[in-house]
């Protein structure tokens, strides 16, 4: 079994050739091509096996089914922190993630007043991408990766449940039941409740180190 130093002298030799290679993944590749379709490879994905390299289209396809992996934008010198948002990610609730063929805004989620479970802008994520806020018909979503906005839209056949009801089956625990705009993931739940039994943090220290 090895020692502490043992390690130690294996890794002294190593460290400078670890840091050029960590330091070498923030600067733009020299073929910077979407691994998918070959096209300019703008986004890099920080979530995926790799950190790939996608074009727009691909990166928000390939996302469909992992809507809270976090992204990088290249900038034309280095990749900054960006998200699913801006590559245009909608989360479709039932049709197995496709958009509902009906179209009627039934149950728009944001028309009316504001609702009381928004969260204050100062509690979002800190995303250094090109012009990044809150817009319009986005939900704030509370995951164990930290705290996303990305658009949802509802199913709005004749025979579809309720916005709250549909949110609940997609593993979305909403803030409010009327005109939700802030919903938990189950998977955030569950982490918050072991966080909470085995090491005592507090919810606010939680979401906290979400953020």
């Amino acid at each position: 079994m090895q020692s502490q130093n043992d390690y130690l002298r294996q890794w002294l030799p190593r460290q400078e050739s670890y840091l050029h290679h960590l330091l070498n993944q923030e600067a733009p590749p020299e073929d910077r091509r979407c691994i998918i379709c070959d096209q300019d490879g703008v986004y890099k994905c920080q979530d995926c096996l790799g950190e790939p390299l996608y074009c727009m289209g691909c990166c928000r396809s390939q996302h469909s089914c992992n809507p809270f992996h976090w992204i990088s934008q290249l900038n034309g010198k280095f990749f900054e922190q960006s998200c699913l948002a801006h590559v245009g990610l909608v989360t479709h609730l039932r049709h197995d993630g496709r958009q509902c063929p009906v179209l009627t805004d039934m149950w728009d989620l944001f028309d009316g007043e504001e609702p009381e479970d928004r969260l204050d802008p100062e509690y979002l994520p800190s995303v250094s991408g090109p012009k990044f806020q809150p817009k319009e018909n986005t939900m704030v979503i509370v995951d164990k990766s930290g705290v996303h906005c990305l658009k949802v839209q509802c199913c709005h056949c004749p025979n579809a449940m309720c916005p709250d009801i549909q949110m609940f089956r997609h593993g979305f625990f909403p803030a409010s039941f009327n005109r939700p705009k802030t919903v938990f993931t189950f998977q955030v739940l569950d982490d918050f409740l072991l966080d909470n039994l085995e090491c005592g943090t507090s919810a606010m220290n939680y979401y906290s180190k979400l953020r």
